[in-house]
């Protein structure tokens, strides 16, 4: 499946509502793996890769404030994650998101860049914020992946 199918089945998933507990001034709630923001509940789209790369609660964490700020955004990054994108941390010691390459993720780093460039290139200030919120966030709260 392409990114470009992937993010059409967004509207989809993004459109249902979850009975999810209401959250003071709107801010995330965490439970483990999963975060409610706004009333809805996020968790990490790709469970196996949180395994591997112990970014779970970093991608439910990531997309929960990503709704707050842009359902679009949030539906980008949530394509990116089920195509196969880690959260890690960058050589200056902030968060980063980089492409698992391999036949069931993105196939060449050349196809995640291309993407990358259509889907998240227009929110790239939007989401270098959101990492760096992820700085606080794993301080207070711990990388429980």
């Amino acid at each position: 499946m392409s990114l470009s199918d992937n993010l059409g089945k967004q509207t989809a998933i993004f459109g249902e509502e979850k009975p999810a507990p209401e959250t003071p001034k709107g801010e995330p709630v965490v439970f483990g793996a999963k975060t409610v923001s706004m009333g809805r509940e996020f968790t990490d789209p790709q469970p196996d890769l949180g395994k591997e790369h112990k970014d779970g609660p970093l991608w439910a964490q990531l997309l929960a404030t990503a709704y707050a700020k842009s359902p679009i955004l949030c539906g980008s990054l949530h394509g990116f994650r089920c195509m196969g994108t880690k959260i890690q941390k960058g050589t200056s010691g902030g968060y980063v998101i980089r492409p698992v390459l391999g036949p069931m993720t993105w196939t060449s780093a050349r196809e995640y860049e291309r993407d990358r460039e259509r889907y998240l290139r227009p929110y790239a200030a939007e989401i270098a914020a959101l990492l760096g919120e992820l700085i606080e966030w794993e301080s207070t709260n711990g990388n429980k992946g």
